[in-house]
């Protein structure tokens, strides 16, 4: 039997938790949520359980500003009433695809994407967008996750060019 993997504790959001590759979903789940009692959960901070799978729209104190889900969505729910609809149609369809893939609050989208359009405007790619997202959120970034921000956002503006 495999010693358990050490724990990476860390804010990580936007970009989920990883999973080692021996690890099958429900297993995947129950660490997150810290069903499996093996105190593995990756986060630095409480989250609901729908937050710490990923649910982050469908959590129950998505609309709270005063509860015991300490998850970064929060925040850029909180700050939404400081963000418009990117003035782009097609940043914002970005935006909407991004939040869509990742079950994220559609202002993590918005915000997501104007760091790709910063990071890439000055020449950079998804070894720096993930740079730029783990500043910006003070979390560990998955290249998976930049990897797929990038695709998204280049998808959108090579569309529309």
């Amino acid at each position: 039997m495999n010693a358990p993997a050490e724990v990476q504790r860390d804010r990580w959001y936007p970009s989920p938790a990883p999973s080692p590759a021996n690890e099958n979903r429900d297993a995947y789940t129950n660490r997150l949520t810290g069903a499996d009692k093996t105190n593995r959960e990756p986060y630095d901070h409480r989250r609901n359980r729908q937050c710490s799978i990923g649910y982050h729209t469908e959590c129950s104190e998505r609309n709270s500003f005063r509860g015991s889900c300490e998850c970064p969505c929060h925040a850029d729910y909180r700050n939404s009433e400081l963000q418009e609809p990117l003035s782009s149609a097609v940043l914002e369809e970005a935006s909407q695809a991004l939040a869509s893939v990742y079950d994220l609050p559609v202002e993590t989208g918005r915000r997501v994407i104007i760091i790709a359009s910063v990071t890439f405007g000055q020449g950079g790619n998804f070894v720096a967008l993930g740079s730029d997202i783990s500043a910006a959120y003070g979390s560990r970034v998955d290249e998976y996750f930049a990897d797929d921000v990038e695709a998204i956002y280049r998808h959108h503006i090579e569309e529309s060019a």
